[in-house]
């Protein structure tokens, strides 16, 4: 949760990364700005607001997340798939970007959102400079579109390819029909 690290905690991090050459591309605030819980959702979007601030300071590119999963418990529930659980995490990343444009850095989302046409509304309707998309390539894969990969690829790149500022790489199998993933 929020208020565990300090401006100078993250200083000193910076220093320690400045000393090995270590340049942070991402910094990881895995949230769920779409959980159903009020109280959780507001304590995560103040943790990721948090991260945005310390991410200036060690000298972060930007801060990626997960879009979230209508669930406390981040379990797959049909309810993700809703307009209601979308507006839900417009709410979410409105008071993201809000913070992100007063503290001059980048607010991100990890390209979770379960098409690349999703994608491009999510873009379109949070209509900020503020927020590009990180394209996880596997994430977009699914045993339906399985065959299909390269047209689901470049459906993404037309849409929404001048949005992408990373790509997270990692390779994949399928097992027992949903893809199966290791990071790299």
């Amino acid at each position: 949760g929020p208020g565990h690290y300090s401006p100078g905690f993250a200083h000193m991090i910076s220093d320690k990364l400045k000393e090995r050459g270590i340049h942070v591309a991402v910094l990881g605030c895995y949230i769920n700005p779409t959980d159903p819980d009020e109280n959780k959702r507001k304590a995560s979007v103040a943790r990721f607001i948090e991260h945005l601030k310390y991410a200036k300071i060690i000298g972060a590119d930007m801060v990626g997340t997960e879009t979230g999963r209508y669930s406390s418990d981040f379990k797959v529930v049909p309810e993700t798939y809703t307009e209601e659980c979308y507006q839900l995490l417009l709410k979410s990343m409105r008071e993201i970007v809000d913070a992100a444009e007063k503290l001059g850095v980048e607010a991100v989302h990890d390209h979770t959102l379960y098409s690349p046409e999703m994608m491009k509304r999510f873009l379109d309707d949070i209509h900020s400079p503020n927020v590009e998309a990180i394209l996880d390539p596997v994430n977009l894969i699914s045993s339906e579109n399985y065959n299909n990969q390269e047209e689901v690829l470049e459906r993404a790149f037309a849409l929404y390819g001048d949005r992408i500022s990373m790509v997270h790489v990692k390779d994949f199998r399928m097992e027992n029909g949903e893809p199966e993933f290791e990071h790299v």
